[in-house]
């Protein structure tokens, strides 16, 4: 999860805590191996990530006003050149 965030696994570690604190989340061992658990929304945590998927359509929306979808396609692929860059300067 840490690296599919782009995150230290302990910085992961007390995101997961906090969230876990406000009910957002839940661990569940896998197994019986008390050092593997998997993470799932809680019901809670369903709604938040729904309303944030909003706020993020919504901003996306007014980003992108009055610029056609050629316009759109070609931005878009010039941020996914310029983080193919980045991501090659990292190795």
């Amino acid at each position: 999860m840490a690296r599919a965030c782009h995150i230290e696994p302990a910085s992961l570690t007390s995101v997961l805590n906090r969230m876990e604190e406000k009910a957002l989340v839940e661990r569940r061992t896998q197994k019986g191996d008390r050092r593997s658990f998997s993470v799932y929304l809680t019901e809670q945590g369903r709604q938040m990530a729904l309303r944030v998927q909003q706020a993020f359509e919504e901003l996306e929306e007014q980003a992108f006003a009055g610029v056609s979808e050629a316009e759109r396609e070609q931005c878009l692929a010039v941020f996914r050149r310029v983080y193919g860059n980045l991501k090659e300067g990292e190795r």
